[in-house]
């Protein structure tokens, strides 16, 4: 944009400059007409570079422009309105994307955490509590964690993106940071809040190649933390998946019964 408007501007003075020397006269606003006046071909040159450096500046302004507002369109796609961190569209984007990019010797970790008992916060406390007991949660996940991908998936659940590791124990170093963020209680309207989770992980490629199999193994492990009542977290593995297979079978089963 710039170079189009100094070219428009200062093309135009040059040619005129040389002009008035070729012709003896004096550097002025009545000279400029006159030369103009008479020279049809000195008009237009000087005309078209003015012309392009317009349009190129108007062109500029208006990209530019659009380009701001791109930006604002993209963010309030991939952020989460209510904590500020991003959301699950992001979160599936990005883990699609590192499981794409991951060499032959690299591992990506799926980490899904869910707040226990969190549905008692906004039964008894209310859900305008419950709303900054939640960004409580996403802020001091994203400051122990840093340079990791904090995703609000929705609800009470979050997921964190473990990308560029070698094995399970870079995993669990995030874990412990994790962990940590709930021996601490939440200090929330005015009031204190212990407040625990069950973290469930999965990691590619051991648990699945691709990002559906990956977030549903990292589910599965997440609930099978909290059914067993554990503190910590839970590593998905095969055992899981029959057990899930067979209380969904049971459940359809028992409502032919019913």
């Amino acid at each position: 944009m710039l170079i189009g408007i100094s070219f428009g501007l200062f093309f135009p003075i040059v040619a005129i400059y040389f002009e008035m020397i070729r012709l003896g006269l004096g550097f002025g606003l009545e000279n400029m007409i006159y030369i103009h006046k008479y020279n049809k071909i000195l008009f237009i040159v000087d005309m078209i570079p003015l012309l392009l450096g317009t349009v190129t500046f108007c062109t500029g302004m208006i990209r530019a422009r659009l380009k701001s507002i791109n930006e604002k369109l993209e963010k309030q796609i991939i952020i989460d309105e209510l904590t500020g961190i991003y959301n699950r569209r992001y979160g599936t984007r990005k883990l699609k994307e590192y499981i794409e990019n991951a060499k032959e010797d690299e591992k990506v970790g799926v980490v899904f955490i869910d707040l226990n008992r969190f549905k008692l916060i906004n039964d008894h406390l209310g859900h305008c509590v419950g709303d900054q007991l939640l960004r409580a949660v996403a802020k001091r996940l994203v400051n122990r964690v840093e340079n990791r991908d904090v995703v609000r998936i929705g609800g009470d659940e979050f997921m964190v993106l473990v990308e560029d590791i070698k094995g399970i124990e870079d995993v669990k170093n995030v874990l412990g940071c994790l962990i940590n963020v709930f021996e601490e209680p939440f200090y929330v309207a005015n009031k204190l809040i212990n407040m625990k989770a069950s973290i469930g992980v999965s990691v590619f490629p051991d648990h699945g190649q691709d990002m559906e199999t990956l977030l549903k193994c990292a589910d599965m492990a997440m609930y099978e933390c909290k059914n067993s009542n554990k503190s910590g977290f839970e590593l998905y593995h095969d055992g899981m998946n029959g057990g899930y297979k067979k209380g969904v079978c049971i459940e359809r089963e028992l409502s032919h019964a019913l």
